[in-house]
């Protein structure tokens, strides 16, 4: 049986949740930033980005560019909720949803479901309809065989509309379309094809591997693959399916070299990955560390333990010691990208050190009653 992957996006989903609380921000321009000063652009409304604001964008250059904005606190556990609805309303009409990274986008694997719901299209249209009325959402929606493709269509039809791309039709779909709307192109990796002279996705897929390695190197298998509109991976339930693997990331307010501030936010991140671990019985052997400094230069770094850890005071010292090994440039940092693979169950086996094992045990327990307490009181 062909895949058929049917792509969910809610434009501005933060903004868009926002305006559920508060119907007076609908017609207004929306900028979501924390409210702290050298606050970056989290979310916008559409009529903010028509006014030429942009994700990333200092907060005092869209107020210039958009003075009639009204700037809002992102409110993190009020989106995760209305996400979580969303998740739920897509799980009566596939056994496979993805809430892929980030808000608001979810893919479902409808192959074969068409003798309960009808076409793909159907369920499309079925879907908007309900998340329409609840939680009160508007999704753009798109259907084709493979989420790359699902994905690239769905960049077409913002802020609202659909698209449906039949088997057979990838290379007739992607060759007009400009690179930019490619997922996964950096943008080091889009200037070097622009300066090649190339526009277009079927401009660039008509290159020869060898040809794309001199200009992109390593990534080059990856881009030839996504350039032709191949994308093997199946959207996967984490639910329901084992994870592979758990990646976390964030955006400093201003771009820093101060130490306070960039271990700040790697504990907060060690303790967002902590917490998911221990949610799913999980343990992580190999930690990766990614900074994203402010001239756009990613240094990755990688630390393993031989068994799997699961607390947060482990997981904050292999993330310590990547940082320690990553952070040798003075360029200040701008994001933190933390990922935890080889994930297995941790084992329980008695130590010949039993004050270490009383130790561990202490911060195990810890760590799951921190768990509860921010599950339950957020």
């Amino acid at each position: 049986m062909e895949p058929v992957i049917l792509h969910l996006n809610v434009v501005g989903f933060g903004v868009a949740v926002e305006r559920l609380c508060d119907p007076g921000l609908r017609r207004r321009p929306v900028l979501i930033a924390p409210p702290i000063s050298g606050a970056r652009v989290l979310d916008m409304s559409d009529e903010a980005w028509r006014d030429g604001v942009r994700k990333h964008m200092s907060l005092a250059r869209a107020r210039r560019r958009c003075p009639r904005a009204v700037v809002l606190p992102p409110d993190p556990e009020r989106y995760r909720k209305a996400m979580a609805l969303c998740l739920r309303q897509a799980r009566a009409f596939s056994p496979r949803v993805e809430q892929a990274p980030g808000l608001g986008h979810l893919f479902l694997d409808v192959s074969g479901t068409h003798r309960l719901f009808g076409p793909p299209p159907d369920t499309g249209w079925r879907l908007r309809k309900i998340l329409r009325q609840n939680p009160g959402l508007n999704p753009v929606w798109a259907v084709a065989p493979n989420r790359l493709l699902a994905r690239v269509a769905g960049r077409l039809v913002k802020p609202a509309g659909e698209y449906v791309i039949a088997a057979g039709e990838e290379a007739e779909f992607l060759d007009p379309l400009d690179l930019s709307l490619l997922p996964g192109l950096g943008e080091r990796t889009l200037l070097r094809l622009r300066e090649a002279g190339l526009r277009t996705i079927g401009q660039a897929a008509r290159l020869h591997r060898r040809d794309l390695f001199l200009l992109c190197g390593r990534a080059r298998e990856t881009l030839y693959q996504n350039l032709r509109g191949l994308d093997p991976e199946p959207a996967r339930d984490h639910h329901r399916d084992t994870p592979l693997r758990c990646h976390f990331s964030s955006l400093l307010p201003a771009d820093s070299n101060r130490d306070q501030q960039v271990r700040a936010v790697l504990h907060e991140l060690t303790h967002q990955a902590g917490r998911w671990l221990r949610g799913r019985g999980l343990g992580c052997r190999r930690l990766v560390l990614i900074l994203e400094h402010g001239d756009r230069v990613r240094v990755r770094r990688t630390v393993r333990r031989r068994e799997p850890v699961d607390t947060d005071r482990q997981l904050l010292a292999m993330a310590d010691q990547a940082l320690t090994a990553a952070w040798r440039r003075r360029v200040r940092i701008r994001r933190l990208s933390l990922s935890c693979d080889l994930l297995l169950r941790p084992r329980h086996q008695l130590s010949l050190f039993a004050a270490l094992e009383s130790e561990h045990r202490k911060n195990q327990s810890l760590d799951r009653a921190l768990d509860h307490i921010q599950t339950r009181f957020g």
